[in-house]
């Protein structure tokens, strides 16, 4: 913003305190000792200056800041997401870190840890997403052993194979093992339930058809995220987790989150179905997925599905409460003394034998006039 300009602004702000202070100075003296009431006609300013901040509650006043951008911008964005009674968020990317560790390994056939380690870090050499990472990251620090693997692809919903060694390998969650119809153990069974009540997420190998062993992952809550859901939950909105992970593993997450409602085990190709269920209960629902800068992706029916930078909407939306709250602080401030001073300052009871009523109906202005300024600096923080 011009440097000028920004010493004008302050200038004007300054004059307007300043003239508010004096007649509130003098008027509290005239009040104290029952004098006259000489300064009854400088009211004037008091009224014109409480007109506009009760008109304008303090927006006038950051029109051209330098800051007015981002605030403007909290205003929408709190405008859009409150458009909305349910806010769906998805678990990875968004509620947990971008590190996850691998705490856990469980062989079950013929082959040593160093082996099952290797042949999943070869698989996950061509993914980048949270467990791809946390698998190449613990086979680094205790395999010695590199594979190459060749012919990488996903398996939406299910995981990530390639060849390795000339064997087929594929990493993936419980619908791995649901699509090669291969059933755990007793034993493997309650590891795999135990993990997952701990909030772990528990990966399968497979070569060809054979279990090979398992990979237990950990990951901690990510702090946006839980600003995130504090917020929204501040706005007074439904959040519900929406994840393909198990559900030992999404209700962790959502009891450490404070979430009631949590939906799992839901597939990419089912995800859309399902919030369409929801938005069937007469409840327009927003899907956030985590990326850069702003973009409604889609709107279907009721479903929104929005990408957006998880540490600017926090921000937005933060701001976008504060700001709310000030400007209804700002109206019932003003509303109220100028509700009562109004009539005061313009002397409408004077015959009545009241006085004072001017000088304490401007005194009222002066007051609503040096809070609602007061206040409507915060915008600028």
């Amino acid at each position: 913003m011009d440097k000028l300009f920004t010493r004008q602004l302050l200038l004007w702000r300054s004059s307007v305190i300043a003239l508010a202070l004096i007649f509130l100075g003098f008027g509290s003296l005239d009040f104290a000792d029952g004098a006259g009431i000489s300064f009854v006609w400088l009211g004037v300013v008091p009224v014109i200056f409480m007109l506009l901040l009760l008109l304008t509650s303090g927006r006038a006043f950051l029109t051209f800041s330098d800051k007015y951008a981002a605030v403007n911008n909290a205003r929408y964005v709190s405008g859009f997401v409150n458009g909305f009674e349910v806010v769906a968020l998805a678990k990875t990317g968004t509620l947990v870190s971008d590190s996850a560790s691998v705490v856990l390994v469980k062989v079950i056939a013929a082959l040593s840890k160093a082996e099952l380690v290797a042949l999943a870090a070869a698989v996950e050499g061509g993914s980048n997403d949270l467990i791809g990472n946390a698998v190449k990251k613990f086979a680094l620090a205790n395999s010695n052993l590199q594979l190459k693997a060749k012919d990488f692809r996903e398996i939406p919903g299910v995981g990530v194979t390639a060849i390795v060694d000339g064997a087929a390998i594929t990493v993936g969650g419980p619908g791995l093992l649901t699509s090669r119809n291969i059933t755990l153990e007793v034993d493997d069974l309650i590891l795999t339930n135990q993990e997952n009540e701990l909030g772990r997420t528990v990966v399968f190998v497979i070569r060809d058809s054979e279990l090979l062993g398992m990979l237990s992952i950990e990951y901690q809550t990510s702090e946006l995220g839980s600003d995130l859901v504090y917020q929204l939950r501040k706005l007074r909105k439904h959040v519900i987790i929406v994840s393909g992970d198990s559900h030992g593993v999404v209700k962790s997450l959502a009891g450490q989150l404070g979430i009631d409602k949590y939906l799992a085990e839901i597939l990419p190709h089912n995800r859309d179905q399902t919030l369409q269920k929801l938005a069937s209960e007469d409840q327009n629902v927003l899907f956030l997925k985590p990326g850069t800068g702003w973009a409604v992706n889609d709107s279907v029916g009721r479903v929104t599905r929005l990408t957006a930078d998880l540490a600017t909407l926090f921000a937005a939306l933060k701001r976008g409460a504060a700001l709310s709250g000030l400007l209804r602080r700002n109206a019932y401030l003003a509303g109220v003394l100028s509700f009562i001073g109004l009539p005061l300052a313009l002397g409408l009871f004077a015959s009545a034998g009241a006085v004072l009523s001017f000088v304490l109906g401007a005194v009222l202005m002066s007051l609503s006039t040096i809070i609602v300024l007061a206040n409507a600096q915060l915008l600028r923080k």
